[in-house]
Protein backbone atom coordinates (compact mmCIF):
# COMPACT_ATOMS: atom_id res chain seq x y z
CA UNK A 1 0.00 0.00 0.00
CA UNK A 2 1.32 3.40 -0.80
CA UNK A 3 2.90 5.56 2.23
CA UNK A 4 -0.46 7.74 3.16
CA UNK A 5 2.33 10.12 3.92
CA UNK A 6 3.47 11.02 1.03
CA UNK A 7 -0.22 11.44 -0.82
CA UNK A 8 -1.04 15.04 -0.90
CA UNK A 9 0.85 17.79 -2.94
CA UNK A 10 -0.31 20.72 -1.00
CA UNK A 11 1.48 21.88 2.63
CA UNK A 12 0.19 23.45 5.28
CA UNK A 13 1.14 26.39 4.39
CA UNK A 14 -1.94 26.12 1.85
CA UNK A 15 -4.09 24.74 4.10
CA UNK A 16 -4.06 28.02 5.94
CA UNK A 17 -4.03 29.95 2.30
CA UNK A 18 -7.56 27.77 2.23
CA UNK A 19 -9.00 29.35 5.60
CA UNK A 20 -7.65 32.44 4.19
CA UNK A 21 -8.81 32.53 0.75
CA UNK A 22 -11.77 30.12 1.48
CA UNK A 23 -13.56 31.88 4.42
CA UNK A 24 -14.72 34.93 2.88
CA UNK A 25 -15.75 33.08 -0.28
CA UNK A 26 -18.00 31.17 2.50
CA UNK A 27 -19.22 33.89 4.04
CA UNK A 28 -20.32 36.23 0.85
CA UNK A 29 -21.78 32.55 -0.73
CA UNK A 30 -23.87 31.88 2.80
CA UNK A 31 -25.68 35.19 2.94
CA UNK A 32 -25.72 35.41 -0.75
CA UNK A 33 -28.15 32.01 -0.79
CA UNK A 34 -29.20 32.35 2.36
CA UNK A 35 -31.43 35.46 1.36
CA UNK A 36 -32.28 33.94 -2.33
CA UNK A 37 -34.11 30.91 -0.90
CA UNK A 38 -35.40 33.30 2.04
CA UNK A 39 -37.60 34.16 -1.20
CA UNK A 40 -38.76 30.89 -2.26
CA UNK A 41 -39.12 29.22 1.68
CA UNK A 42 -39.20 29.37 4.95
CA UNK A 43 -38.10 25.81 5.73
CA UNK A 44 -35.77 25.75 8.65
CA UNK A 45 -33.58 23.05 7.19
CA UNK A 46 -33.35 24.22 3.82
CA UNK A 47 -32.03 27.36 5.14
CA UNK A 48 -29.51 26.24 6.94
CA UNK A 49 -28.08 23.48 5.34
CA UNK A 50 -28.55 24.52 1.49
CA UNK A 51 -26.09 28.08 2.26
CA UNK A 52 -23.94 25.88 4.66
CA UNK A 53 -23.24 23.29 1.91
CA UNK A 54 -22.71 26.17 -0.85
CA UNK A 55 -20.62 28.10 1.45
CA UNK A 56 -18.02 25.04 1.36
CA UNK A 57 -18.50 24.38 -1.82
CA UNK A 58 -16.88 28.01 -2.53
CA UNK A 59 -14.34 27.53 0.07
CA UNK A 60 -12.84 24.69 -2.44
CA UNK A 61 -12.98 26.96 -5.42
CA UNK A 62 -9.92 29.20 -4.61
CA UNK A 63 -8.10 26.27 -3.37
CA UNK A 64 -8.51 24.21 -6.25
CA UNK A 65 -7.15 27.38 -8.36
CA UNK A 66 -4.48 27.58 -6.24
CA UNK A 67 -3.48 24.22 -6.84
CA UNK A 68 -3.72 24.70 -10.40
CA UNK A 69 -2.00 27.88 -10.49
CA UNK A 70 0.57 26.87 -8.06
CA UNK A 71 1.51 23.02 -8.38
CA UNK A 72 -0.01 22.45 -12.21
CA UNK A 73 -2.32 19.92 -10.50
CA UNK A 74 -6.48 19.56 -10.60
CA UNK A 75 -7.65 19.30 -7.38
CA UNK A 76 -10.73 16.88 -7.42
CA UNK A 77 -8.52 13.26 -8.04
CA UNK A 78 -5.98 14.33 -5.40
CA UNK A 79 -9.11 14.62 -2.69
CA UNK A 80 -9.79 10.29 -3.49
CA UNK A 81 -14.07 10.48 -3.73
CA UNK A 82 -13.67 7.18 -6.09
CA UNK A 83 -14.08 4.02 -4.03
CA UNK A 84 -13.93 0.49 -5.36
CA UNK A 85 -16.85 -1.63 -5.30
CA UNK A 86 -15.70 -3.46 -2.11
CA UNK A 87 -14.84 -0.46 -0.49
CA UNK A 88 -18.17 0.84 -1.21
CA UNK A 89 -20.08 -2.44 -0.27
CA UNK A 90 -18.17 -2.73 2.98
CA UNK A 91 -17.96 0.72 3.90
CA UNK A 92 -21.69 2.02 4.72
CA UNK A 93 -22.43 -1.52 7.08
CA UNK A 94 -19.04 -0.55 8.77
CA UNK A 95 -20.31 3.13 9.69
CA UNK A 96 -23.71 1.25 11.17
CA UNK A 97 -22.12 -0.30 13.12
CA UNK A 98 -19.59 1.97 14.32
CA UNK A 99 -22.36 4.13 15.27
CA UNK A 100 -23.57 1.19 17.55
CA UNK A 101 -20.35 0.79 19.11
CA UNK A 102 -19.61 4.80 19.73
CA UNK A 103 -23.49 4.54 21.46
CA UNK A 104 -22.24 1.59 23.26
CA UNK A 105 -19.42 3.81 24.29
CA UNK A 106 -21.46 6.40 25.42
CA UNK A 107 -23.47 4.46 27.72
CA UNK A 108 -20.57 3.59 29.02
CA UNK A 109 -19.49 7.42 29.63
CA UNK A 110 -22.78 7.80 31.03
CA UNK A 111 -22.98 10.31 27.96
CA UNK A 112 -26.58 11.76 28.74
CA UNK A 113 -29.06 14.03 26.43
CA UNK A 114 -28.19 17.56 25.76
CA UNK A 115 -30.53 19.77 24.08
CA UNK A 116 -29.69 19.78 20.21
CA UNK A 117 -30.43 21.91 17.77
CA UNK A 118 -30.80 19.22 15.35
CA UNK A 119 -33.25 17.46 18.05
CA UNK A 120 -35.33 20.75 17.11
CA UNK A 121 -35.17 20.19 13.25
CA UNK A 122 -36.39 16.74 13.41
CA UNK A 123 -39.24 17.86 15.52
CA UNK A 124 -40.39 19.82 12.45
CA UNK A 125 -41.91 17.92 10.25
CA UNK A 126 -41.05 20.18 7.21
CA UNK A 127 -37.66 20.41 8.52
CA UNK A 128 -37.00 16.49 9.28
CA UNK A 129 -36.47 14.77 6.21
CA UNK A 130 -34.48 16.96 4.34
CA UNK A 131 -32.21 16.79 7.46
CA UNK A 132 -32.29 13.05 7.42
CA UNK A 133 -31.35 13.42 3.27
CA UNK A 134 -28.61 15.77 3.83
CA UNK A 135 -27.09 14.02 7.10
CA UNK A 136 -26.59 10.79 5.18
CA UNK A 137 -25.56 12.54 1.92
CA UNK A 138 -24.21 15.53 1.07
CA UNK A 139 -22.98 16.51 4.60
CA UNK A 140 -20.76 13.52 5.38
CA UNK A 141 -19.33 14.37 1.74
CA UNK A 142 -18.14 17.78 2.70
CA UNK A 143 -16.92 17.20 6.23
CA UNK A 144 -14.90 14.44 4.54
CA UNK A 145 -13.24 16.54 1.77
CA UNK A 146 -12.05 19.06 4.39
CA UNK A 147 -11.35 16.53 7.21
CA UNK A 148 -10.16 13.34 5.46
CA UNK A 149 -9.38 14.66 2.03
CA UNK A 150 -7.29 17.63 2.63
CA UNK A 151 -6.13 17.90 6.12
CA UNK A 152 -5.30 14.56 7.17
CA UNK A 153 -3.03 13.58 4.64
CA UNK A 154 -0.99 16.67 5.23
CA UNK A 155 -1.01 15.94 9.13
CA UNK A 156 0.10 12.42 8.46
CA UNK A 157 3.09 13.49 6.46
CA UNK A 158 3.86 15.66 9.64
CA UNK A 159 3.02 13.01 12.49
CA UNK A 160 2.56 10.11 11.11
CA UNK A 161 -0.36 8.12 9.81
CA UNK A 162 -1.79 7.45 13.47
CA UNK A 163 -0.58 11.29 14.14
CA UNK A 164 -2.45 12.35 10.83
CA UNK A 165 -5.71 10.44 12.03
CA UNK A 166 -5.89 12.20 15.56
CA UNK A 167 -5.29 15.92 14.04
CA UNK A 168 -7.75 15.26 11.31
CA UNK A 169 -10.18 13.90 14.48
CA UNK A 170 -9.50 16.64 17.37
CA UNK A 171 -10.84 20.01 15.08
CA UNK A 172 -13.72 17.28 13.36
CA UNK A 173 -14.98 17.05 16.76
CA UNK A 174 -14.50 20.49 17.93
CA UNK A 175 -16.64 21.47 14.98
CA UNK A 176 -19.56 19.89 16.53
CA UNK A 177 -18.98 20.59 20.13
CA UNK A 178 -21.68 23.51 19.73
CA UNK A 179 -24.29 21.06 18.69
CA UNK A 180 -23.78 19.09 22.35
CA UNK A 181 -22.98 22.21 24.15
CA UNK A 182 -19.72 21.81 24.91
CA UNK A 183 -19.70 18.76 26.65
CA UNK A 184 -16.60 16.67 27.06
CA UNK A 185 -18.04 13.38 26.57
CA UNK A 186 -19.82 14.54 23.51
CA UNK A 187 -16.87 15.82 22.06
CA UNK A 188 -14.72 12.66 22.96
CA UNK A 189 -17.22 10.74 21.04
CA UNK A 190 -17.14 12.34 17.96
CA UNK A 191 -13.49 12.15 17.69
CA UNK A 192 -13.72 8.47 18.64
CA UNK A 193 -15.76 8.23 15.52
CA UNK A 194 -13.63 10.74 13.62
CA UNK A 195 -10.89 8.86 14.26
CA UNK A 196 -12.35 5.79 12.98
CA UNK A 197 -13.60 7.70 9.72
CA UNK A 198 -9.82 8.48 9.67
CA UNK A 199 -8.14 5.00 9.93
CA UNK A 200 -11.08 3.91 6.98
CA UNK A 201 -9.34 6.33 4.58
CA UNK A 202 -5.89 5.23 5.30
CA UNK A 203 -7.31 1.50 5.16
CA UNK A 204 -9.26 1.91 1.37
CA UNK A 205 -6.91 4.66 0.42
CA UNK A 206 -10.45 6.66 -0.24
CA UNK A 207 -12.08 9.85 0.81
CA UNK A 208 -15.32 8.40 -0.76
CA UNK A 209 -15.23 5.64 1.54
CA UNK A 210 -14.95 7.25 4.11
CA UNK A 211 -17.86 9.36 3.64
CA UNK A 212 -19.86 6.30 2.86
CA UNK A 213 -18.87 5.35 6.46
CA UNK A 214 -19.87 8.49 7.94
CA UNK A 215 -23.10 8.31 6.32
CA UNK A 216 -23.73 4.89 7.50
CA UNK A 217 -22.79 6.41 10.99
CA UNK A 218 -25.19 9.34 10.50
CA UNK A 219 -27.80 7.12 9.58
CA UNK A 220 -27.92 5.57 13.15
CA UNK A 221 -27.99 9.00 14.69
CA UNK A 222 -30.91 10.39 12.36
CA UNK A 223 -33.35 7.18 13.55
CA UNK A 224 -32.17 8.51 17.24
CA UNK A 225 -33.38 11.66 16.61
CA UNK A 226 -36.58 10.44 14.15
CA UNK A 227 -37.71 8.45 17.14
CA UNK A 228 -37.29 11.44 19.47
CA UNK A 229 -34.31 10.82 21.26
CA UNK A 230 -30.65 12.06 21.21
CA UNK A 231 -28.87 9.25 20.51
CA UNK A 232 -25.60 11.31 20.64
Amino acid sequence: MEDEQSEPFWTWKDLVLLLGLGLPAFIVVFFAVTAILRLFTSNKALLLMIPQFAGQAAMLVPFALLCRWKYDQPLLPALRLGVRVRDAVRSFPAGLLLAVSVLALAALLRAHDTPSPMQDLMNDPLSAPWVAVFAVSIGPAFEEVFFRGLLQPVAARTAGVVGGILIGSVPFALLHGPQYAWSWRHVLLIAVAGSAFGWWRVYTRSTGASALMHAGYNAVLVLGYLIGRDAL
